[in-house]
Order: C-alpha cells, then structure tokens, then sequence
C-alpha cells in the first residue's frame, strides 16, 4: 500500500492584482502545477476558476496528485488595486496645411487620469501631451498621407499600468489653384470662370451669382475683385484667389453730323472721342 500526500502548494502570501481587468481563481498562482483553490482552509468545495476574487480575502491552495491532495493547505491574501484610467484610443486627422502644435489629452476618449507619460514620434512635451507634426516628420517622403501611433501611459501607486493608443494621420490633401487673373468689361454678361483646379470646389466674393464659378460684373461694379476658389473637406480644405477686373464703359463722342456731296473726295473723320476707336459703316474704307 502506498500512502500519497502531495506536497504543501508554494504560494506569495499576498497576491496582488490590477482592476480592471477584474481577476479570477484562475489568476491566482503557485509554484507548483496541478493546484485547486478554495476559500477556507476546511472547505471541501474547489473554487471555479472563473469565480471572481475578492480584495482582502483569503484563499487556500492545495497540490492535486491524483487520486489525492496535498493534506495541507497553504495560504494567500489577495489585494486588488484600481488600476489607472489612460482613458481610450483616439484618433486624429490634421491637414499639412495646418502643421500646428497639438494637446493630445483633448483627442483621447473616457475621461484619461493626468501625470501619466505621452510617447511616440513629434511628441515635444510628454507630461503635458503635446504633439508638433512638423517635429513627427510631417508628410512621408513622396508627399503622400502619413500615421504616426502615439501612447499615453499611465503607472498607479501600487504599480498597475494602463495604457491607450492616439493614432495621428497628416494629410496632405490637394493641391488648390484659381486660375488666371482676368479682365472685362461692365456689360460682358454673366461669366463662367475657367481655368481653376481641382473641379468640383466653390468660389465666392463680390460679383459670384453662383458658387460653381458664375461671376456677374455688373454685380461687382468697376474696379479689380479678389475671388477665392475653396476646395477639400474637413481639416484639408484650401484656398486659392484670382483678380478680376472689371473696366468701366468708355464715354464715346462720334463728332458732328456731316453734309456731303456725292463727288466729294475721300477724307479722314475727325472731332471724334476719345482716340483709338474703331469706325464701320458704308463708305468707311479704313476703320482706323
């Protein structure tokens, strides 16, 4: 007959854990393999492993060699400690336009505890969470967008950790032009403005009678107008501005009415202003 009593199980006297997550029998540890659990030194019913564990209360380990176990039970207190809250992951988009220094606490979710550590590329101040994408390498090489992960860690008093992740995307968005400047006059009628790119933006300014790109002069009355072509969403919305000049009608003399007789030789007219015009009518053989 062979009598078989397990060694006693090794265990920490105190066994201490982070909440959340929330810890388990199954959590619990020992030196040894094969251990049951149970939550007094005499109970006769093991723990599941899933059963939650209580802060400050004891539980009792026991060897399982089959058929028997360990006859004596060792001891362990557990302490659960509130883990810090580093709040949830984020994300933010900001166009390269607008490279600009940024408070990260701002873009995390939940309600993060402050003191914890910020890491990660273009971090210029880890304490305080504050972000330069000039100093995170901005765009990537070819111009194209770019993400940078950022992590705000936070480690407790008692040593729970908690981290969450800011992902930062630099959008380089489309490159915006007006056109050329242009000139007319204060009767040319509605205008379609060509020339601009990307299609699809919006124009705006004095004398516009339609975001897509109509410009009334007689709207916008004499003189040189600055129109702006805005194009893109969110953070990559750009500009750009055109010149638009509109000249005002010349005041037209043609001089006084004429009495001629039928064998008259050709003659330059004259009494006429201003300069620089140009004549039609019959009998007229040089506009000038």
């Amino acid at each position: 007959v062979n009598l078989i009593d397990p060694p006693t199980p090794t265990v920490e006297t105190i066994q201490s854990f982070c909440s959340p997550p929330n810890p388990t029998v199954g959590d619990l540890q020992a030196v040894e393999s094969n251990i049951v659990w149970y939550d007094s030194e005499t109970s006769t019913i093991p723990l599941n492993t899933s059963t939650a564990l209580v802060n400050g209360e004891d539980y009792w380990a026991t060897q399982n060699t089959f058929p028997c176990e360990s006859t004596i039970r060792t001891q362990t207190t557990v302490q659960i400690d509130t883990a810090p809250n580093a709040g949830t992951n984020g994300s933010y988009t900001e166009c390269e336009l607008n490279l600009v220094t940024t408070n990260l606490f701002d873009l995390l979710g939940g309600s993060p505890d402050m003191n914890g550590t910020w890491s990660g590329p273009g971090i210029v101040d880890a304490s305080n969470g504050i972000f330069n994408a000039n100093a995170a390498g901005g765009l990537s090489f070819d111009g194209s967008d770019t993400t940078y992960t950022l992590t705000y860690s936070y480690t407790g008093a008692a040593g729970c950790a908690a981290t969450s992740d800011l992902i930062v995307t630099v959008e380089f968005g489309d490159t915006v032009s007006a056109g050329p400047n242009q000139n007319t006059c204060l009767d040319a009628g509605f205008l379609t403005l060509t020339g601009h790119s990307p299609a699809g933006g919006a124009w705006s300014g004095t004398g516009i009678i339609d975001p897509n790109g109509v410009f009334d002069p007689s709207i916008a009355l004499t003189g040189t107008h600055t129109l702006t072509y805005t194009y893109g969403t969110g953070t990559c919305e750009k500009t750009d501005t055109r010149t638009f000049t509109v000249g005002a009608l010349p005041s037209i003399s043609i001089g006084p009415d004429q009495t001629l007789c039928i064998d008259a030789t050709a003659f330059t007219l004259s009494a006429y202003s201003p300069q620089g015009g140009t004549w039609t009518g019959v009998g007229i053989t040089d506009g000038n």
